[in-house]
């Protein structure tokens, strides 16, 4: 039986499920659900959703109206799913327990696609699975679903983005944002933002900040 733990967030009535072992989210979460302030948004879909922290923190803050939450790991998918319960959201997030790849229902639909891809290609590091894998897939998927007037925000490890790039040139891509930022460890972490078509988004600004204050401002509510 998965053991699991209740977690406070940023917003006083909302509370996140996530496994006691294993991959927890951190502050990248907080700041990628707050990189897309587009308030005309509907749909949002998330590849690789965890415990659902992501869409939590935008669907608090008024960002996005209709969630479908992908998720491949079944103790993860057991997360989100109490994770909605909780906060009383079937009416708003729908989960979709299965591969990423799996989708094509969804293609050129989504309002907002975001991601958190792994942070290391398979074979190129150990450890947890979800660190380890394929972030060109998420982005390919992600450029699949989203519409021709949608975006699409992710986060990664500094060490790839030069590989994402390639990718999202390769694909037709426009860069309406960038942002860079360091972890508590002073590891190095990109946001981004991309469209189809070069159109103006809201952001939020990240450049130079530590991740520390990120999550201080929006722990204590500042947005």
């Amino acid at each position: 039986m998965n053991s699991f733990t209740l977690e406070p967030t940023f917003h006083r009535y909302r509370f996140v499920v996530q496994p006691k072992r294993g991959f927890r989210f951190a502050v990248d979460s907080v700041i990628l659900g707050h990189a897309v302030r587009s308030i005309d948004a509907f749909s949002v879909v998330e590849l690789g959703a965890g415990s659902g922290i992501v869409a939590l923190s935008m669907y608090s803050h008024g960002i996005g109206k209709q969630f479908w939450l992908v998720e491949n790991d079944s103790v993860m998918c057991e997360a989100l799913k109490m994770t909605i319960a909780l906060n009383d959201l079937e009416h708003a997030f729908h989960v979709i327990c299965d591969d990423i790849t799996l989708l094509g229902d969804l293609k050129d639909w989504a309002d907002v696609v975001i991601f958190n891809p792994p942070f290391y290609l398979k074979g190129q590091a150990r450890g947890d699975k979800a660190l380890v894998g394929d972030p060109m897939l998420f982005l390919n998927v992600a450029f699949r679903i989203v519409s021709q007037h949608g975006v699409i925000s992710y986060i990664i490890d500094s060490h790839m983005l030069n590989v994402m790039e390639k990718q999202e040139q390769r694909l037709g891509l426009s860069t309406v944002y960038i942002g860079h930022y360091y972890s508590k460890k002073g590891r190095g972490r990109v946001i981004k933002v991309l469209s189809k078509e070069l159109i103006h988004v809201p952001f939020v600004e990240y450049v130079g900040i530590n991740s520390d204050r990120v999550k201080s401002f929006y722990y204590d509510g500042g947005v």
